[in-house]
């Protein structure tokens, strides 16, 4: 896996630890794109709207089709 420098060093500084090794850096970077990063990013299978935008829009639909019924 390759990091680039400039990505590694801006994840780096944002963290409030020392990361002691690969695995740890790892772990804490692959918790970021999952529980940060891809919750706020757009996506196309969502019609360019953020998983989390995506998932309200669909639950107010529901629930508007349901008080319609």
């Amino acid at each position: 896996m390759l990091i680039l420098p400039f990505v590694w060093y801006s994840f780096y500084s944002s963290t409030r630890y020392k990361i002691w090794d690969y695995q740890q850096a790892k772990r804490l970077i692959f918790e970021y794109i999952e529980t940060f990063y891809n919750t706020i990013r757009i996506h196309g299978h969502c019609d360019y709207l953020s998983p989390d935008e995506y998932e309200k829009k669909y639950y107010a639909n529901q629930i508007k089709q349901l008080n319609l019924n």
